[in-house]
């Protein structure tokens, strides 16, 4: 038996209508393609890089809907016709498969179903090679990336031979033709957003406090099968799977890189970047995001987390009386003495309870906890005096009046801060 034939036992398998594949990938990139006019830019994008002495394959998942346009599957069609073209005529460094799933049920298609299609497809084809240490980039067909893209993932696991997998460095466009000043505008505010959370949760020493962007991640194929897999969600597949895989450990930020999601509208998923930046120009550049303050309770519960291990439900609700009554009221309303108290159970030393509370207070019920407060107790803020705020906490800098001035600085600290657990 192979790593993944129980995995793959159970998951059905897809529709490849072209494959030039290699027999030796070390790397295999997964694309989730549905009507997308610009995918050869993509594809051009990762031929301009520095060939790795790795071999690589890239998957594409050209994939609609059971109720799809006539547009969108014609689109899709003329996807196909391109990428074939680009395969047989351009001569790549890296071999192509393409996946064309056109009849999705309506239920499940959309972005998380389409990259599980090509990260189960690429644990197949490590399966059948009996290698586990695989890797999957995970990348989206409006993505451009730096010349080192390739060259630095595979340094990266050269140097960390146990790595499970790492988040990529990335930027949005914010000065590229293509895109009027007004969804420019927006990205600077919405990735501004991001990288506020991000080290919001750094402060509050969450230990799972990485940026998941579907774009912007590689995972090892055992891990990947270990974890259950991609999940089928229409957005948010990349938090969701993500979250699942950070508590194997040994995974880090690849910062030596760029990956640059595009900054285009789109209402493709309910939430995430494209739906985003058509709120905030329908908001007239407004953003409003969790107020700095709600994040202090969180830090506190972390801080005094481990003194609850092993510890009674009387000594357990002392600790709880130290902490603001917002979070104490979210924590009893989500069973939190019952909670510990099976945690503990379950749990023979202080790190496996850590391991496991942190499992249960997930960046997921982190992000319950907040839109619970804010709906109570505090109001959101302007991202700009959100992000302004941090840093004088932290005693970064004082007041950056431009926005895009202080997304550089965040952009500039988390690139040099290489995060990892």
């Amino acid at each position: 038996m192979s790593f993944a034939d129980n995995y793959l036992s159970k998951q059905k398998k897809h529709n490849i209508i072209f494959n030039n594949s290699s027999k030796n990938e070390r790397f295999i990139i997964v694309i989730p393609c549905y009507n997308e006019p610009f995918v050869l830019n993509t594809l051009h994008s990762l031929n301009n890089c520095i060939p790795p002495k790795s071999v690589i394959h890239v998957i594409i998942v050209v994939n609609s809907s059971e109720i799809s346009t006539k547009e969108v599957i014609q689109q899709n069609l003329k996807s196909i016709f391109e990428i074939k073209s680009f395969a047989e005529k351009a001569n790549p460094f890296f071999s192509i498969s393409i996946i064309h799933e056109p009849e999705l049920p309506k239920k499940y298609a959309g972005a998380g179903l389409a990259r599980k299609i090509g990260m189960d497809e690429s644990v197949n084809m490590f399966n059948k090679k009996h290698n586990p240490d695989g890797i999957i980039i995970s990348l989206d067909a409006d993505t451009l990336v730096e010349k080192n893209y390739l060259t630095e993932i595979e340094n990266y696991y050269n140097k960390n031979k146990n790595a499970n997998g790492g988040i990529l460095y990335f930027e949005h466009p914010v000065k590229r033709k293509g895109y009027n000043q007004e969804i420019y505008q927006a990205i600077i505010l919405y990735e501004l957003y991001l990288r506020y959370f991000i080290e919001a949760l750094r402060y509050c020493e969450f230990p799972y406090a990485f940026h998941t962007i579907g774009s912007c991640f590689t995972v090892k194929a055992d891990i990947y099968v270990k974890s259950g897999g991609m999940n089928k969600q229409h957005a948010g597949e990349d938090f969701y799977f993500l979250h699942k895989i950070f508590p194997h450990g040994n995974f880090q930020e690849i910062n030596t890189t760029c990956v640059y999601p595009s900054p285009r509208l789109s209402e493709r998923v309910p939430f995430g970047t494209g739906p985003a930046i058509k709120k905030i120009i329908e908001n007239n550049m407004q953003f409003k995001t969790f107020n700095f303050n709600a994040f202090t309770g969180i830090k506190k519960l972390i801080k005094l987390h481990g003194k609850l291990y092993n510890s009674s439900t009387p000594i357990i609700k002392n600790h709880l009386s130290l902490l603001p009554k917002d979070l104490k009221e979210f924590l009893e309303l989500h069973n939190f003495y019952e909670e510990i108290k099976r945690i503990n159970m379950n749990c023979s030393t202080i790190n496996s309870f850590s391991k496991h509370f942190f499992n249960w207070f997930s960046a997921f019920r982190i992000i319950k906890y907040l839109n619970f407060s804010h709906e109570k107790y505090y109001n959101k803020q302007n991202i700009m005096e959100v992000s302004n705020k941090y840093l004088c906490v932290r005693n970064f800098a004082n007041n950056i009046s431009e926005p895009f001035d202080v997304l550089v600085f965040y952009r500039e600290s988390q690139r040099k801060t290489c995060y990892k657990i």
